[in-house]
């Protein structure tokens, strides 16, 4: 009996380096621009459970590269690896949601879906949300909540995470008015800039915006 279960943990070992080696084919076939091959490799491990793969092989039917788009399935792929932890699955799922492609239109699952990505330390969901509720057009205006998200994006170099932080600092939205505290912000946001330390606005207000700021990379 310990024979056999000294084996299978051995069996176990050999497998990680295994799939690392498996996704990391896949990256390389990726970045050489081999989409067909990439897909392949990522379509067994997401099949597996891998939730990396699942999230790569996800983006490609979002895109339609070495697969035929196909936004239903990209969903489908997203979801699992959402369930999975995966924060930036979440995020595309928010934006599914919201835009009512390859997931029925639902604002508040797309809020949930952009909450557990930003949860989990996403940029890009943490200014979404903020934004939204900055807005107010979409869910329940609240500037405190903005703020809150706001600064946890600021805090990751979000440049229009900063901006919108010297805005609210100086209208006092959420936050307690302070013109010093807002300058701060708007010359944190410059600096940010110039260095290339950002992330894209994902500003919610058309389906083209939504299209841009959708995460368009697998993970490498």
């Amino acid at each position: 009996m310990l024979r056999h279960l000294l084996a299978g943990a051995a069996l176990a070992l050999l497998a990680v380096p295994a799939l690392a080696a498996s996704l990391e084919d896949a990256a390389a076939a990726y970045r050489d621009g081999d989409f067909a091959a990439a897909a392949a490799g990522w379509q067994e491990l997401a099949a597996a459970g891998d939730p990396v793969a699942q999230f790569n092989l996800a983006v490609l039917y979002d895109q339609g590269q070495g697969v035929a788009q196909d936004r239903d399935e990209a969903a489908r792929l997203y979801l699992m690896s959402a369930e999975q932890g995966n924060a930036g699955a979440a995020f595309n799922l928010g934006l599914m949601a919201q835009s009512g492609e390859g997931l029925p239109q639902d604002m508040q699952a797309a809020l949930d879906w952009y909450r557990q990505a930003a949860e989990a330390g996403d940029v890009l969901a943490q200014f979404k949300l903020g934004n939204l509720l900055e807005e107010g057009s979409l869910v329940p205006q609240d500037y405190a909540e903005a703020a809150k998200w706001y600064h946890l994006a600021a805090g990751q170099k979000h440049a229009p995470a900063m901006f919108r932080l010297a805005s609210l600092y100086t209208n006092g939205n959420g936050v307690e008015k302070n013109l010093s505290e807002a300058s701060n912000w708007s010359q944190a946001a410059d600096e940010a800039q110039m260095s290339g330390v950002t992330s894209a606005a994902c500003n919610q207000r058309s389906l083209v915006v939504i299209e841009a700021c959708r995460r368009t990379l697998p993970r490498m």
